[in-house]
């Protein structure tokens, strides 16, 4: 639930416009911006956003050069980058998996584009963490360090966990190409466009993340909202199928297009900007 929508608006521009500019190394200057947008969103809202932080002990001086004892005396020596720096992965995981919570924290889970987990019982995500081995949430207290399950904490996990397998079934496509100096979903493990019929699959998923966002910006229509919220969950069943339909992509997108032109708001620059390229009218 969405308690101030002016300060949520803004913090969900923000915070697209990280996800957009935001390249590694993610040092500690970077994940205090990232943390101060996902309290920013926090504050706006009835949310417990503690799931998608970036833990302490996840920050890690890197390893910059290291050289062993020589025959001539010399001590080994390592290395190490100035500032404390997050896992690239992990980092990225967190970003994907808040965008993709962010509709279901104004209470869209039952309808299209949110998340499936959200219709599941407590005994079902349970079931869903054990089989993919996936812990609860770990919490120290007068009794110890143990695991508690936690609704939101587990889906947010499961969550991560279909960006990070989605990754991975991207790396294995065969005629992909890199790309350079791209963003962070572009980043990702295994990042490259799919050349299938044309089908570039990572500037699509960026794309479905934008359209997400979109969708949870208050004072869009409750129609636009709904519509938004079908294409993106049409265009992530072509992101996840075997064979995509180009034609299914291309009118999911221009639709997409319409109601974002139509809404005018500057949160939708970002997104439009990157329909109309992967339609080629930029």
């Amino acid at each position: 639930m969405i308690k101030d929508p002016n300060k949520w608006n803004l913090a969900l521009a923000r915070f697209s416009g990280f996800t957009q500019s935001v390249r590694e190394p993610y040092d500690e200057d970077k994940v205090q911006v990232y943390e101060n947008i996902v309290a920013a969103l926090e504050g706006a809202a009835s949310a417990d956003l503690s799931s998608f932080k970036i833990p302490a002990e996840r920050l890690k001086r890197r390893v910059i050069n290291a050289r062993k004892s020589s025959f001539s005396g010399q001590p080994d020596h390592t290395q190490y980058s100035d500032h404390k720096e997050c896992d690239p992965e992990f980092f990225r995981s967190q970003l994907l998996g808040l965008a993709n919570y962010i509709p279901i924290i104004k209470g869209d889970s039952s309808k299209p584009g949110s998340s499936p987990y959200e219709s599941l019982s407590d005994d079902q995500l349970k079931t869903l963490l054990a089989d993919r081995k996936l812990k609860p949430k770990r919490v120290t207290d007068v009794a110890g360090e143990r695991y508690v399950f936690e609704r939101a904490d587990g889906i947010a996990k499961l969550l991560r966990d279909d960006v990070g397998q989605s990754s991975q079934a991207v790396s294995h496509i065969s005629n992909v190409y890199n790309i350079r100096d791209s963003n962070i979903v572009q980043n990702s493990p295994g990042s490259s466009i799919s050349k299938t019929l044309g089908f570039k699959s990572e500037e699509l998923r960026k794309i479905v993340a934008e359209l997400k966002l979109f969708s949870a910006i208050e004072g869009i229509a409750p129609e636009n909202q709904k519509q938004i919220k079908t294409d993106a969950a049409t265009l992530d069943v072509q992101l996840e199928s075997g064979n995509p339909n180009p034609a299914i992509v291309g009118a999911s997108l221009e639709s997409a297009k319409a109601i974002v032109e139509q809404a005018g708001v500057a949160q939708g620059q970002g997104v439009l900007a990157a329909i109309r390229s992967y339609l080629g009218l930029a």
